[in-house]
């Protein structure tokens, strides 16, 4: 259809990653991504985790995005380095939901592209790509684990990547559960390397939470209870209707954003 068949694959990857990048002429960026931004800064003014100076405070929600963003403010500079990480950001997006594509279906059958373009261009595809949060990360960890671990059953991936997932975000630990049982109910045996991975790393973020600022969670993961009690309480379709005109208004609003360099 329309000649997708006969187009190589990584044609397919690359329109999806120069229709992304058209986004960031939007400046379109998630306030948390700033907070996180903030306080990798202040870790490498202040060699301190926290928001301002050497006062230590849990201020963002994922301890591995901060040291990524942390790197790459040492490279590029202050000033410079938000592009480059959103580039990385929208590469990592695109990479992992192939590979979370791969385990549901071969890349050879002739829908797998289509699959993959509506993945990745619908609302949330492109919103989780180009916000500037760790949903890049987030995504290529799912995709490597759930192909390499669970398909694959590669024992370092089934070891290192939950660590990693815990370090990057704490709540993570729900896909953990989820991911454990599915490798129980697919394989009939019990996952070794990755209980050992995720006890590892739910051990060491929590013991560094509490010895590095004396608390076991997150601060913004129990103010986001506050924050959304409201949506969780909504019914089932009203909640729906919530997400679905968040998602396709946040669609056409980077569309119409994109309108003074189309003319």
């Amino acid at each position: 259809m329309f000649g997708i068949k006969k187009m190589p694959f990584v044609w397919v990857f690359v329109f999806c990653l120069v229709v992304k990048c058209l986004f960031l002429f939007t400046h379109h960026i998630q306030e948390d991504a700033f907070i996180s931004w903030r306080v990798a800064q202040n870790l490498l003014e202040y060699g301190v985790l926290g928001y301002n100076g050497n006062v230590p405070i849990s201020a963002s929600t994922t301890h591995l995005y901060v040291f990524l963003s942390a790197i790459f403010q040492a490279i590029f500079g202050f000033e410079r380095f938000v592009y480059p990480l959103l580039l990385f950001n929208i590469f990592c997006f695109t990479l992992g939901s192939y590979y979370f594509l791969r385990v549901f279906q071969a890349k050879e059958e002739p829908s797998f592209a289509w699959i993959f373009l509506l993945f990745n261009l619908s609302p949330p595809g492109i919103k989780a790509s180009i916000l500037g949060m760790e949903y890049g990360l987030v995504m290529l960890l799912y995709g490597l684990l759930l192909y390499f671990g669970l398909v694959k059953k590669e024992k370092k991936a089934l070891f290192i990547i939950p660590f990693l997932l815990l370090w990057l975000r704490l709540d993570m630990a729900i896909f953990l559960v989820f991911s454990f049982f599915a490798w129980i109910y697919g394989h009939r045996s019990f996952p070794v390397y990755m209980v050992l991975g995720g006890i590892l790393g739910l051990a060491t973020v929590l013991g560094f939470n509490y010895m590095y600022f004396g608390e076991v969670i997150n601060h913004t993961i129990s103010a986001k209870k506050v924050a959304y009690q409201d949506l969780v309480l909504y019914p089932g379709w009203k909640r729906f209707n919530f997400m679905l005109k968040k998602e396709f208004g946040f669609l056409w609003g980077c569309m119409l954003c994109l309108k003074p360099f189309c003319m």
